[in-house]
């Protein structure tokens, strides 16, 4: 049986998703018969997965004819498995040696941890080398959709699930990582349905095509679907026209050399000259609630309680601000690309594959010196007013026009990319242009480009609903008795005492995101979500990063353990 995917899932076909976990190993489960039962579990519960969710069983097929590419998903149950399913390494080292660091981890607590960056990580630990990373890649090797990957060390074991990005999003790898942890758990989960409407086609795909196709009205005649003018064009009465202006704002198309050898050139530039890295961030769950209380306070205030910032809102806001906050008197500004899920708004609660549309942060960039004194509160309420009017369908029909455009003029395809600003445009060149524009000395002979502040451009995903950062495991599956001393966190320890259906579960000690591709990730943030607290990974320049760090550090003096601490000695 074939199921088509949808041009989303094109645009990322040459990616894949990596998420790992750390978690402790119970004290007196260092023997070898210990760690094998572990991972005669972790195999047994994979293979359990994938059988139960036909998706994972299939196939990648290129359609030739339509351009896309497809699953070819069996109509029996495989019966052997598809390489990569589950594989394993055993290193006789502790993880903190094996990994080059300074000390060992320690349990990701939401309540006593501190915000801080988690030590550095080696993705080997966590995914197979030879896993392909491309659909292409997958097509060949027959590789199975769903890898994954243990590494056992003498203190810890590390756990690592892969797809391919073609194939899922944020939100479909989650529900693999959930279906793991429901079967280690012994508990039911939830099957998603094949993708596909009685006539074979994709219903993504149905769905946007029905959006293009015009406005709905409601019996008086009235726009459907919470079209509203965007913040400055209400008086023009066109919402179409409106949300036009502002569909796939910071993109361009990638038939032009003259974007692909910007976007290149950029991207040589970050990771060369500005040592563009991936890091990871963990914010404790006391920190996260008492920053996004705080500034939900404030947007209550300024708007009189008619308006109101969600905790995706104020952390996206939190971070534009911190990784900036070195650049006040830059001559730049900042073009933010977040991305909003599509399930809610065509009602496929269940659809596993890419779902999301891009849309601005802001109507336009932000100048770097603005941006350094407008509140988090502000930047949060900007953000929410730009999401509620994407979340409408004359918003994606715009999206979809313009993408339109962009395959009529393509030979049929829909490439595109995130606009990069040439280098020199970033850095003195730039600076000189702007202070003759501020004088008025320039001329308009060079074009638009030499009198609009070069920007740069972030992409953004707010994936807190995705379920990547929740999976745990029971510390039985060593085969040693949860009284045995093993670490465990504190809300595991709360639950196991307020009930006994569920077993105790091991500490999670560090959780990553990678994303694996040619061109590297990089000018990127996402935001994951556990009991334990939020997770900001990403890749970006280094000055940023420690910008971004002592903003941390900001964090958890004022909201987090070190303020908890304080106020209790203070009590004292």
């Amino acid at each position: 049986m074939l199921v088509p995917l949808s041009p989303i899932d094109n645009a990322v076909a040459d990616m894949g998703i990596t998420c790992g976990y750390v978690f402790a190993r119970p004290a007196g489960a260092a023997s070898d018969d210990a760690g094998t039962a572990l991972l005669a579990e972790l195999e047994a519960a994979t293979r359990r997965v994938v059988a139960k969710w036909p998706l994972l069983q299939g196939h990648a097929v290129w359609q030739k004819e339509k351009g896309i590419w497809g699953v070819d998903v069996p109509d029996e149950p495989l019966t052997t498995s598809r390489p990569f399913l589950f594989s394993s390494t055993r290193i006789a080292k502790p993880y903190a040696k094996a990994a080059s660091l300074s000390a060992p981890l320690e349990p990701l607590e939401r309540t006593s941890s501190p915000c801080a960056f988690q030590p550095a990580h080696k993705l080997s630990f966590f995914r197979s080398a030879s896993l392909p990373t491309t659909f292409a890649g997958y097509a060949k090797s027959h590789a199975s959709f769903l890898a994954v990957h243990a590494t056992l060390f003498a203190d810890v074991v590390a756990v690592g699930l892969t797809a391919p990005h073609g194939l899922v999003d944020a939100t479909g790898l989650g529900w693999a990582v959930r279906a793991l942890g429901a079967e280690l758990h012994g508990e039911a989960w939830a099957v998603p349905p094949l993708a596909m409407d009685a006539q074979g086609d994709n219903v993504l795909a149905v769905g946007l095509e029905a959006i293009k196709r015009g406005p709905e009205r409601t019996r008086d005649g009235e726009l459907d679907g919470g079209a509203v003018a965007l913040e400055g064009d209400e008086d023009d009465g066109d919402v179409e026209s409106s949300a036009a202006k502002h569909a796939l704002a910071g993109w361009v198309s990638a038939s032009s050399l003259k974007n692909v050898a910007c976007f290149l050139a950029n991207y040589a530039w970050e990771k060369l000259r500005n040592h563009d890295e991936p890091r990871h961030v963990f914010l404790s769950r006391r920190a996260v609630d008492a920053l996004v209380d705080s500034v939900k306070a404030e947007v209550r205030r300024e708007t009189g309680g008619k308006e109101w910032v969600s905790t995706g809102d104020v952390l996206t806001a939190w971070a534009l601000k911190a990784v900036h906050a070195d650049e006040a008197t830059s001559h730049t500004a900042a073009a933010v690309s977040p991305v909003f899920a599509l399930r809610d708004l065509l009602s496929l609660a269940s659809y596993p594959h890419n779902a999301v549309a891009p849309y601005p942060f802001s109507p336009s960039p932000i100048p770097l010196s603005t941006l350094a004194t407008t509140s988090i509160g502000s930047l949060a309420l900007t953000h929410r007013r730009s999401l509620d009017k994407a979340r409408t369908r004359p918003f994606v029909r715009a999206t979809l026009a313009r993408m339109d455009e962009l395959a009529w003029s393509n030979g049929g395809q829909v490439p595109i990319m995130p606009a990069r600003a040439w280098p020199w445009h970033l850095g003195w060149v730039g600076a000189l242009a702007a202070r003759r524009r501020r004088s008025g000395t320039s001329s308009r002979t060079g074009g638009d480009e030499e009198h609009e502040a070069p920007s740069h451009h972030w992409i953004v995903s707010n994936q807190m609903v995705s379920g990547l950062a929740d999976l745990t495991l029971p510390a039985s599956l060593f085969d040693v008795a949860a009284s045995s001393g093993a670490p465990r966190s504190k809300a595991s320890s709360a639950s196991s005492s307020s009930s006994t259906s569920r077993p105790v579960d091991l500490a999670l000690l560090g959780f990553y995101v990678r994303i694996t591709a040619t061109i590297k990730d990089h000018q990127a943030f996402r935001f994951q979500v556990n009991a334990e607290g939020v997770f900001l990974e990403g890749s970006m320049r280094r000055t940023r990063w420690r910008a971004l760090g002592r903003a941390v550090e900001r964090l958890e003096r004022d909201f987090g353990h070190a303020a908890a601490a304080t106020a209790v000695a203070s009590e004292k």
